[in-house]
């Protein structure tokens, strides 16, 4: 349950820390090589309180990331600031973050306009 009431992407109280929660949620249930946590742009969402989506990477997705607004990060911490840099260097307004894992030590933000949870992940039961 929430416990206060925070949007999205755009809200100014968007909690840092709930990046490292959801990768430590992430990593219990799915091998680091695929997992992704991803929150929906304002215009994609369906519920309008803050959320990460913990999902499996698609195959081949690492291959799509490249395309869109990214940037490499040692801390997890800073997901938001980063993303939100990202962001704005891509002139977007309203945007996806997904994050997922580059190399040992150092993650990558991604960014888009569009829904990264369609974009790259297995968001939907087969």
């Amino acid at each position: 349950m929430p416990r206060e009431t925070i949007t999205g992407v755009e809200d100014p109280l968007r909690p840092e820390k709930i990046w490292p929660f959801a990768w430590s949620v992430g990593v219990e249930r799915i091998e680091e090589g695929s997992l992704a946590l991803v929150v929906n742009p304002k215009s994609q969402r369906t519920q309008n309180q803050l959320h990460v989506h913990i999902l499996r990477l698609n195959q081949g997705a690492r291959q799509k990331f490249t395309e869109y607004g990214f940037a490499i990060i040692g801390d997890i911490n800073h997901v938001w600031k980063v993303a939100e840099g990202v962001a704005k260097i891509s002139g977007l307004s309203d945007y996806g973050v997904l994050v997922s894992k580059y190399s040992d030590n150092r993650f990558i933000v991604i960014v888009s306009k569009d829904s990264p949870e369609a974009i790259f992940t297995k968001w939907q039961c087969n």
